[in-house]
């Protein structure tokens, strides 16, 4: 029976790289004939384990075929994460325009950290993960027009970011 084993996924950083690794190929045949699809991104798409690069989450399917024309495939997943890009100002004003702090990107960090303060360093918001924006409130009230200051910890490699955001009414 055609079989490859080995860790089917991985995630990785925008800019970085992984090794699809299939750890067992058994297919009848001596002289086996790899071929990963899509090529992009893969160092060599005609080797057992390629080093993959994606720009985006990729999906690879490798194809092993033998001398005496047995085949066997498997998907394996490159997941890529992009860095988080955060705005400095939004208007939660309720005209349906920016009414919130969209940080674009951090959805994908599921064990991010976000954490905000008022000038006098009480925390105002805190999240783990991001399926809620901000809405420029506390404890169900309109926080006051100003700055506010940012901790947001993606976790998976990244480093803490850290800055303002200015809330306008």
């Amino acid at each position: 029976m055609p079989l490859i084993t080995g860790k089917r996924s991985a995630t990785i950083l925008a800019g970085g790289q992984v090794t699809l690794d299939p750890l067992a190929v058994a297919v009848d045949g001596s002289t086996l004939t790899y071929i990963w699809t899509p090529a992009t991104g893969l160092s060599n798409p005609r080797v057992m384990s390629p080093v993959a690069s994606p720009q985006t989450d990729t999906q690879y399917t490798l194809t092993v075929l033998s001398s005496n024309g047995c085949s066997t495939s498997a998907v394996f997943t490159v997941s890529v994460l992009q860095q988080p890009i955060i705005y400095n100002t939004f208007t939660p004003n309720g005209d349906g325009v920016n009414d919130i702090w969209n940080i674009t990107n951090l959805n994908t960090y599921v064990n991010a950290t976000v954490e905000v303060f008022n000038r006098n360093g009480s925390r105002v918001f805190y999240s783990l993960g991001y399926p809620v924006p901000w809405d420029g409130r506390y404890n169900g009230q309109d926080l006051p027009a100003g700055v506010y200051y940012y901790i947001i910890n993606p976790k998976n490699g990244r480093q803490t970011l850290s800055g303002s955001v200015t809330i306008i009414r």
